[in-house]
């Protein structure tokens, strides 16, 4: 369906435009030291850029908070970061055959369909500038049930890890195993654990601001604070805590301040290495492909965080040495809670496979490596699987973005706002955990959803009345008009 112009993009947006692309001219130029060994994966990575910024725009204009994220992937992770990490010679792999050519290539015809099927996106018009209240409000019990929820969950978790709240990420983590035993265990308990109460009180929140109640509008404020506690930077990792506020964003705003992801995305940004900061006990002790010896424009994206365009080249090589793993990988992504005790043979995360690889080429410090989705395509079919990965995902999210438009109460509207928080890593991989955090997240935040739904000790008839019409109904026995004329009135 064709995009329609729409409005006009406002100063603050515009701003980010100029910005990116002065960013982009200036680790271009301060790189140019590198263009003569890589001029081709130079040309690509910039007009990457060039497209993404484009595609930004596009998505603010579109509201498109998904694509907004997605594209800002592609800016960050395979063009600028790349564009750095060129001039810098920090990579061994880059300078290998044409691996760096073919990763560059993937991540531009992921960008290119991405910018169609953004194009073709319909722009909202003529939308309310705040969403229809709901015909019939949470009751008294849904507001009690979600805010119990929020309570008991926030307190299990402060108690549970009372010892390691303001410790650092390395000791939360150890903190988890000798919890929950294994770390896939770990991993989704902990996700589940701490996701729900802010799920829970976000909900709520809107809800009752929705219904302009006051009491449970501040109840449920606190409870957010509460569940901030245990969801603090000094424990979470920065992907987890941007996937809350962005979900905090799009479904308080109702999909409609896309903007908003603007001034959260640059805060990220100028925040990570702040953030990175606590990742381990000793400060000393972080990973990083960067050296002191030259002070550059964009420096933070020499940090294996930013790692995702190598990863591309190491997954291109793994194809060229052991071929393509004919969607194993993606089966063992999709499957993650099936344990290898019941499943002996089942497929290892792609990154895993690319560790070993890796390993022969420069000394790996982590194992905590990323697997971009373009380079996932790419290595369960070579590049129809890039193709077709590309064109699934960016058809299932502008699906997603046109169906639950004005549906903010539907279960599509929250899948949206869940999905569009666990972007960056669902892109940047790998994509066993994209997978499993989505799961965990949409479960988390489902239950919260289904208790302020759902109408507990009211009949369905009832519960699902106009606004207009609840006087009369409001008890079974004073009804202001006989039964036949109410049941008629209700049916109007």
């Amino acid at each position: 369906m064709q995009g329609r112009p729409g409005k006009r993009l406002d100063w603050i947006t515009l701003v980010y435009g100029l910005g990116l692309t002065a960013f982009l001219l200036v680790v271009f130029g301060q790189a140019t030291n590198a263009i003569y060994d890589y001029p081709v994966e130079f040309l690509l990575c910039f007009i990457n850029g060039g497209l993404s910024i484009w595609g930004q725009l596009l998505s603010v204009r579109r509201e498109a908070s998904i694509h907004f994220i997605s594209f800002f992937f592609c800016f960050l992770f395979m063009s600028a970061a790349p564009i750095v990490q060129f001039g810098a010679y920090n990579a061994t792999i880059f300078g290998v055959g044409h691996l760096a050519l073919w990763a560059a290539a993937n991540a531009l015809v992921f960008t290119s369909i991405g910018i169609f099927y953004t194009y073709r996106l319909k722009t909202p018009e003529n939308e309310a500038k705040t969403p229809a209240r709901r015909s019939v409000p949470p009751s008294g019990i849904n507001y009690f049930l979600v805010f119990a929820t929020t309570i008991f969950a926030s307190a299990t978790a402060i108690v549970l890890f009372r010892n390691v709240l303001f410790t650092s990420r390395t000791d939360f983590y150890d903190e988890t195993l000798s919890i929950f035993g294994d770390a896939p265990t770990a991993m989704l308990a902990t996700t589940f654990l701490l996701s729900t109460p802010l799920f829970a009180a976000i909900i709520g929140l809107r809800a009752s601001i929705a219904s302009r109640n006051a009491i449970w509008t501040i109840l449920f404020s606190g409870a957010c604070v509460m569940a901030a506690v245990p969801n603090n930077p000094v424990i979470q990792p920065r992907y987890q805590l941007a996937g809350l506020a962005f979900f905090l964003i799009d479904y308080m705003f109702y999909g409609k301040k896309t903007k908003a992801l603007v001034v959260l995305l640059i805060a990220g940004v100028l925040l990570g290495p702040a953030f990175q900061s606590f990742r381990h006990s000793d400060p000393t002790d972080q990973s990083s492909f960067s050296s002191d010896e030259n002070k550059l424009v964009g420096e933070t994206l020499l940090a294996m965080d930013y790692d995702a365009f190598s990863m591309s080249c190491y997954t291109v090589l793994t194809v060229e040495n052991d071929g393509i793993s004919w969607g194993s990988n993606i089966v063992g992504a999709v499957l993650f809670f099936v344990p290898r005790a019941l499943w002996p043979g089942k497929p290892p995360p792609t990154s895993w496979v690319i560790y070993d690889m890796m390993s022969h080429f420069s000394d790996v410090r982590t194992d905590n490596l990323s697997t971009p989705l373009m380079a996932e395509g790419y290595y369960a079919f070579g590049w129809l699987g890039a193709l077709g990965i590309g064109v699934l995902y960016w058809w299932l999210v502008s699906g997603v973005i046109e169906f639950s438009r004005e549906k903010f109460d539907s279960w599509l509207f929250l899948f949206r706002c869940v999905f569009a928080g666990l972007v960056l890593i669902i892109l940047r991989g790998t994509l066993t955990v994209g997978v499993s955090a989505l799961a965990s997240y949409c479960v988390a935040a489902a239950i919260p959803l289904f208790l302020i739904r759902s109408r507990f000790g009211i009949p369905r008839s009832l519960a699902s009345t106009p606004e207009r019409h609840a006087s009369t109904l409001r008890t079974r026995t004073k009804y202001s008009h006989s039964p036949v004329k109410s049941a008629r009135l209700g049916g109007d």
